[in-house]
């Protein structure tokens, strides 16, 4: 009898040691496949991410996190075609002039049309770092002058974007036309994530003004060119 109860007692205690570590790897497998399902969500939502960031042109220089390395004080005044100066002028004449220092490696005097190229001065300029003027003389004769803006430098394109037309407004006027061309709306009606839009290539702005002798054009564009351009009405089409 003693030897049926320990004998009964021994299979309970295997039978319930069975059902623990069955239990027990019941639920390792059940922990291992929730993981394997999580991980497998997870990984469909960043594809699913990828595939909606990809649908319009993304530039190749995109980088992960905008560079923050640009001057936020001082002036934007130097996208303004400069009071001193007029249509025509010889190179010589604007280097007299212009009292930014030149930047001879992207100089080109030679040539036809020829380029002056200046750097900001980093005392007075807002976003010295990221941008540069550039005079275009065809024939020898001032025709454009242009600001361009490095994209890859800005942090925030649309604030940008309004702080240079209300500068460029405060001189000419209210503009003419600004053509905002979306290829792709996804952000459109979220204005906080217009930012992206811009990195993502989504959407394009062109704005224009125009006077007796001068054309000005603010192109934002990040793929191809984000600049304030001013010209001879005879040169715009070229810009």
């Amino acid at each position: 009898m003693k030897k049926r109860v320990l004998l009964i007692a021994g299979c309970l205690s295997f039978a319930l040691c069975a059902s623990a570590c069955s239990d027990s790897k019941e639920t390792a497998i059940t922990q291992v496949v929730t993981e394997a399902t999580s991980k497998q969500t997870v990984e469909t939502e960043n594809a699913t991410e990828y595939s909606t960031r990809a649908v319009g042109p993304v530039s190749n220089t995109f980088p992960t996190k905008p560079i923050n390395d640009t001057s936020k004080t001082g002036t934007l005044d130097y996208i303004l075609f400069p009071d001193t100066m007029r249509w025509n002028m010889a190179p010589a004449e604007v280097k007299d002039t212009e009292t930014r220092n030149l930047d001879s490696k992207y100089t080109f005097e030679s040539k036809n049309p020829a380029f002056l190229n200046y750097k900001l001065d980093k005392a007075t300029d807002k976003y010295f770092d990221s941008a540069s003027i550039v005079y275009c003389f065809p024939d020898n004769k001032l025709q454009a002058r242009w600001c361009s803006f490095d994209s890859n430098k800005i942090l925030d394109y649309r604030d940008m974007y309004n702080e240079i037309k209300n500068v460029v407004s405060s001189k000419y006027g209210e503009c003419e036309s600004e053509n905002i061309v979306w290829t792709d709306t996804t952000y459109q009606q979220d204005d906080s994530k217009w930012n992206d839009a811009f990195r993502y290539g989504y959407v394009t702005i062109e704005t224009t003004w125009h006077t007796s002798d001068t054309a000005v054009i603010i192109t934002w564009d990040y793929n191809n060119d984000m600049t304030v351009a001013v010209s001879t009405l005879d040169f715009e089409g070229q810009l």
